[in-house]
């Protein structure tokens, strides 16, 4: 009985970071998985999966920012601050875009025609 419950404990913490990890490396979450018809075996290697995937994404992300930082000639804070700002900046424009029906067409173009003044 009380590996039973100590199962049902390991299978719900997996099922937990299998639903959180599959969306972190997705976008989204795994709504279809059967949980239920899977071993606990099963389990701990989708997690050990989704682990790797989200280890070689930081990796990635790590990389990714260095060779962006060392091209910028700035420091990794720097960096993330104006990536954070940059990506405000889009969410806002979209949003007065959706709010206001403007056509994206039209403003691609005159960022591709005015680009150079900016």
């Amino acid at each position: 009985m009380t590996n039973a419950i100590m199962n049902r404990s390991e299978r719900d913490d997996l099922i937990c970071y299998i639903w959180d990890a599959y969306k972190d490396v997705n976008g989204f979450r795994p709504r279809w998985m059967n949980f239920e018809g899977m071993s606990v075996q099963d389990l701990r290697d989708e997690a050990d999966y989704l682990s790797n995937e989200i280890s070689n994404s930081i990796k990635r992300e790590n990389a990714r920012m260095e060779h962006l930082s060392n091209m910028l000639n700035c420091n990794r804070d720097d960096l993330e601050r104006w990536l954070d700002y940059d990506n405000i900046y889009q969410e806002m424009y979209a949003q007065e875009m959706y709010e206001y029906h403007i056509d994206s067409e039209l403003f691609d173009k005159w960022d591709d025609q005015y680009e150079h003044i900016i």
